[in-house]
């Protein structure tokens, strides 16, 4: 108790004015829908128990909170549903009273985005869309192969019907060696 010094005097100390800026993150349950709220939580320093945080979406301050006084931060709920989007960058800042009850600012802290969530029924259609799109490939893939397939097979009907029912007629390679032989040395 005796040890730590009560931040007006640690600031005056450091010749600055500025506090330090709080840790911001997006909180569980994350949203699943349009419609869900988002928790976004914002902590200043431990020593700055009870002060007042302010959100911000872009440059806008959305929402107002002050922290119980045995707590360093809050957490905002930002509902979706409306006409426009609960997503979007999101920055805090808190202020606390100084010396001679005069306001001290935060630094604003660094920004979270909350993405967008898209609505379910992308998601579906989109799933739908994938699906078919490969089912269509496999079905093209399917009749390459069998076309290819039966072009082949059509050649080798046409060869089996184009040989000579009687195979006794079929000469011997021996023969077809001599035949070719005597046709070579009668053009000589």
């Amino acid at each position: 108790m005796g040890r730590e010094m009560p931040w007006t005097v640690l600031l005056f100390a450091s010749g600055s004015l500025a506090l330090p800026a709080p840790s911001i993150f997006l909180a569980l349950p994350y949203p699943s829908s349009q419609d869900d709220p988002i928790y976004i939580s914002c902590t200043a320093p431990e020593d700055f128990l009870g002060a007042n945080f302010t959100l911000f979406r872009g440059e806008e301050a959305v929402q107002l909170l002050q922290a119980p006084s045995d707590q360093p931060g809050v957490t905002f709920n930002v509902t979706g549903g409306g006409s426009e989007a609960a997503g979007g960058n999101f920055r805090c800042q808190y202020v606390v009273m100084g010396e001679h009850s005069q306001p001290q600012l935060s630094d604003l802290s660094q920004p979270v985005q909350v993405p967008f969530p898209a609505p379910t029924w992308i998601m579906k259609l989109s799933l739908c869309l994938a699906g078919a799109v490969l089912l269509l490939t496999g079905l093209v893939v399917v009749t390459v192969v069998v076309r290819k397939g039966a072009g082949e097979m059509a050649l080798r009907l046409r060869a089996l019907t184009a040989l000579p029912e009687d195979r006794g007629s079929i000469p011997s390679t021996h023969m077809a060696a001599h035949n070719c032989l005597k046709i070579q040395f009668q053009g000589i």
